[in-house]
């Protein structure tokens, strides 16, 4: 070590032992010159090659490596960060809102990017590395057994890494790669991510990112990205967007209606949750750029109504998708503008305890019916619950109509709130033709005891990110991936 390198080192004075090993040693320093508090870690083994890549990165989910010294040991300074652990967190019991769980979540998916752009695979993903601010940031920290991916090699020279988040190459399958990182990454938001307060769609993400087989895993962070935003980037999508605004707007075209229909003697007006609801639509276009409007979160919020329409919770999608929930008995009839060829289409629906028919002012008739193979998939005691969507599936600038189904019971939420609770959702599609009217697509869209690729926004049926998982295309219903 050059005599210079022995004085900037001898600045940092070790304040306390955080943790010791037989291959390393981390403290807690202070540095002379300025004062700051920094971790000294000296490894008693040749980690230049890892350090020095991180010393040139600069990610406020990274810590900042500020010096690397190497003689008989390799000596690395590094960035103190301030705050908790995920694992002390969770041990502690704390319930995590949506906004910290998509914190956390983009925090380490922007520090493996990062890192595996770098060449670096970390290895050691898990809630005791992830420290989470007094701002809510997630940084991920201790590079000990990060090491530079290769694609020349067949396997580690060491099988490293925790048990219960380290992915099955690390025992030995394969060499570790950046699939690796993603697997354990998965595995940790597991730990604290759930339905009321993760989006469904970062739901479908994790669970990908954590199987066992490397190759069902998103190949890189690139690609899980990709799949968090496909649908968005895409031009039908932003179609899309547009024709749902002018849905919603009361000055373009506009939902009327959405009440269910009066048994005889009741009073013909709607309810109060449902005129409070056409004015929210009226607004809901304004502010979607940062997600869900006011507007828009108090017209989600009208639920169980037997009348109204809702806006689908979009959770983190760049559109609103009107909706008519069908969650009781009984007759409903909604009057929508679709597209210019068939403004002003009314639909009348009778939902039973099996399913909905539906029918157009045209005179076309469409049935959804409960699946009796899917019984096993059932909650004992559970309902059939109903919803029309309104989304233009196929980009064609018009509006196709989404039936949907669920089995369902409702349970109680531990805040208090009521959660729909399914086992499987079936989707259908039924689009305009211009010759033969509207028809119902082939195919259907299905969640089948995995809930979060058609489930969420609850306490619907669908969530509003199913375009990410399923397009309608020449009459078919196809899906994505």
């Amino acid at each position: 070590m050059l005599e210079k390198d022995r004085y900037i080192l001898s600045t940092y004075s070790p304040v306390e032992t955080i943790r010791e090993t037989d291959a390393a040693k981390i403290e807690l320093a202070e540095c002379s010159l300025d004062g700051k508090r920094y971790v000294k870690k000296t490894y008693h083994s040749d980690r230049r090659e890892v350090f020095d890549i991180l010393k040139n990165i600069d990610s406020p989910h990274i810590p900042r490596v500020y010096e690397v010294f190497f003689g008989e040991d390799t000596v690395v300074i590094e960035q103190y960060i301030e705050g908790e652990t995920l694992e002390e967190l969770i041990a502690a019991g704390h319930r995590f809102k949506k906004t910290e769980t998509a914190a956390i979540f983009d925090g380490l998916t922007e520090a493996l990017s990062v890192l595996h752009k770098n060449g670096i695979v970390h290895r050691d993903v898990k809630p005791g590395n992830i420290i989470v601010t007094k701002e809510g940031q997630a940084v991920l920290i201790d590079y000990s057994i990060a090491r530079i991916y290769s694609e020349r090699r067949s396997g580690d020279t060491e099988l490293l890494g925790t048990v219960g988040y380290a992915a099955p190459e690390q025992f030995g399958f394969a060499q570790t790669d950046f699939r690796t990182d993603i697997y354990a990454f998965g595995v940790t938001m597991k730990q604290f991510a759930g339905r009321e307060n993760t989006s469904a769609a970062r739901l479908g993400a994790i669970e990908k990112c954590s199987r066992f087989d490397p190759d069902e895993r998103f190949r890189s962070i690139e690609e899980l990205r990709r799949y968090l935003g496909r649908g968005r980037a895409a031009a039908w999508c932003l179609a899309a967007a547009v024709v749902l605004v002018a849905v919603v707007c009361v000055c373009a075209v506009c939902i009327w209606g959405g009440q269910k229909a009066p048994a005889k003697g009741e009073d013909s007006g709607i309810s109060e949750a449902s005129e409070g609801t056409d004015s929210s639509m009226s607004e809901a276009s304004e502010g979607t750029d940062s997600g869900m409007s006011e507007a828009a979160e108090q017209a989600a919020g009208i639920v169980y109504q037997a009348s109204g329409m809702r806006i689908v919770d979009t959770s983190e999608a760049a559109y609103e998708i009107p909706c008519l929930p069908l969650h009781d008995n009984g007759a409903y009839s909604v009057t929508v503008g679709l597209s210019g060829e068939t403004d002003g289409v009314t639909l009348t629906v009778s939902k039973s305890d099996t399913g909905f028919q539906l029918r157009t002012d045209s005179g076309e008739t469409f049935s959804f019916e409960r699946d009796a193979s899917l019984s096993t998939a059932s909650y004992p005691g559970g309902e059939i619950y109903g919803e029309l969507l309104f989304f233009d599936l196929n980009g064609d600038g018009a509006l196709e109509i989404v039936p949907v189904i669920c089995n369902a019971v409702i349970a109680p939420g531990y805040d208090g709130s009521q959660l729909m609770l399914k086992n499987y959702s079936l989707g259908w599609c039924i689009y305009y033709d211009e010759e033969a009217g509207f028809v119902q697509a082939e195919g259907r869209m299905e969640s089948i005891f995995d809930p979060f690729r058609i489930y969420a926004s609850m306490p619907g049926c669908i969530n509003a990110d199913f375009p990410e998982y399923y397009t309608l295309d020449g009459g078919v219903i196809v899906k994505a991936g």
